[in-house]
């Protein structure tokens, strides 16, 4: 079974790869309790895959070059991992 920070690092967890262990307590962890199902949520996760994928293929066929993504937040990276594929 994968420690939840392996769970976390794990690819791609957002298209219903491993999810987090059940026996892991966030509270205990310092991380609200929303944040671990939250990260399960494959629908939400796929909604942003796509709502991220999409805007980058229109940016791209707009400005013909990639774009530069910077994502200022204290998560996971998930989004910043969806901007790199």
């Amino acid at each position: 079974q994968l420690s939840p920070a392996r769970a976390l690092l794990s690819a791609p967890f957002w298209l219903g790869g491993p999810t987090m262990a059940s026996d892991y307590t966030p509270a205990a962890e310092g991380i609200p309790q929303y944040f671990l199902p939250m990260l399960d949520d494959r629908d939400r996760n796929l909604k942003y895959h796509a709502a991220i994928t999409a805007a980058i293929r229109q940016f791209k066929a707009e400005q013909r070059r990639p774009p530069r993504v910077l994502d200022v937040g204290v998560g996971t990276g998930m989004l910043s991992a969806i901007c790199l594929e």
